[in-house]
């Protein structure tokens, strides 16, 4: 996962795989990966602009979690 603004800023250019999914926002410089765990799905992650990328992780790791 990458929240910080220079390390998303890598994930959207020379860090990044053709092969992910990525929603963006140029105006919100944070954003988190998500890796696909799927064998079936060839998306390596999710890549999606967040205002709050901590929260976000959180939650995604409640529904894991459930």
């Amino acid at each position: 996962m990458s929240g910080l603004a220079p390390e998303a800023a890598a994930w959207r250019t020379y860090k990044a795989d053709p092969r992910a999914f990525m929603l963006l926002r140029g105006y919100i410089p944070t954003a988190l990966r998500v890796e696909v765990t799927d064998p079936e799905d060839p998306t390596p992650y999710v890549y999606v602009s967040t205002r709050n990328p901590e929260a976000l992780a959180a939650a995604l790791t409640a529904v894991r979690s459930a």
